[in-house]
C-alpha cells in the first residue's frame, strides 16, 4: 500500500523489489510523458534494473491516452511504461463470438460523433476521447531485444533509435472489456452489490500478468524480465 500513486507508490515497488516479495509485479500507475526531470526517472528506472537482475517481471500499462497529444500537446509515450526494463501493455479492442470464441482483436481507439438528422457531428471519425497508449521513447535508445524486429519507421519515428511502447497487447476498450462485481457498504449502512464494465489498459496489465502467473506455473520456474524472449 502507498498514501499515493506518484513517489511513495515507487517506494512501495522499490520494497517489493529490494525484498523479493513477488515474482510478478503489476502496475497501472504513471505519468503522460516521459520527458521528468531525472529524480523521477532515475529512481525508479534502477529498481526496475534490479528486479529484471533479479527475476522479477515488471508490468505497466501503456496509458490510456494514445500519443497524448490531445492530454499534453505532444507525442509522448508514458512513464514508467517507456522503461526498457520494463513490460509495457497496451490495449486492444477484443471481438467474441456468441459462443465466447476469439473472433479478432483490433488496436483499441475510441472516438465519438453524434447522428444529427442524416450527418455526423463532428465528421467521422469524431473527437478522440481515449486509446491504447503507445509510441517512440525520446529518451531511451532502442533496447537489444528490439534490434531487427521493431520497424524502422517506429524506433526511428523522431531520429536515431528509440524504445517502441508497448511490448504486448491485451483486452483494453471499455466496450469489450471485462464485467467486474463490487460489494460496497454506503454512508447509511445499507450493503450493495453491482456490475460494471471496466477497461483501460489498467485492466490490460493485470490480464497480461495472469497470463504470465499461469505461464510461470506451468514452467515450473519464474520467466523473469520476459521482454527478449517475447521478442
Amino acid at each position: 500500500g502507498a498514501p499515493n500513486n506518484y513517489r511513495d507508490l515507487d517506494a512501495a515497488l522499490n520494497h517489493v523489489v529490494d525484498r523479493a516479495l513477488a515474482q510478478i509485479v503489476t502496475n497501472s500507475y504513471g505519468y503522460p510523458t516521459e520527458l521528468l526531470p531525472p529524480g523521477f526517472v532515475k529512481p525508479i528506472n534502477d529498481t526496475l534494473i534490479q528486479a529484471a537482475i533479479q527475476g522479477i517481471g515488471v508490468y505497466f500499462s501503456s496509458g490510456d491516452d494514445g500519443d497524448e497529444i490531445a492530454n499534453i500537446g505532444l507525442r509522448s509515450v508514458d512513464w514508467p511504461a517507456a522503461s526498457p526494463w520494463v513490460t509495457a501493455v497496451g490495449g486492444t479492442t477484443l471481438a467474441v463470438t456468441a459462443g465466447n470464441n476469439y473472433l479478432f482483436e483490433t488496436g483499441w481507439g475510441t472516438t465519438k460523433s453524434i447522428l444529427s438528422g442524416s450527418h455526423w457531428v463532428p465528421n467521422l471519425p469524431g473527437d478522440f476521447i481515449y486509446a491504447s497508449g503507445g509510441g517512440t521513447s525520446r529518451i531511451f535508445p532502442q533496447p537489444f531485444y528490439q534490434v531487427g524486429v521493431v520497424p524502422a519507421a517506429i524506433a526511428g519515428y523522431f531520429g536515431g533509435n528509440g524504445r517502441a511502447v508497448p511490448d504486448v497487447a491485451m483486452d483494453g476498450d471499455p466496450n469489450s472489456g471485462m464485467l467486474e462485481g463490487q460489494t460496497q457498504t454506503f454512508p447509511d449502512g445499507t450493503v450493495k452489490y453491482s456490475e460494471y464494465r471496466i477497461g483501460g489498459t489498467s485492466l490490460s496489465s493485470p490480464l497480461f500478468a495472469g497470463l504470465m502467473a499461469l505461464a510461470d506455473q506451468r514452467a515450473g520456474h519464474p520467466h523473469g524480465f520476459a521482454n527478449p524472449a517475447l521478442y
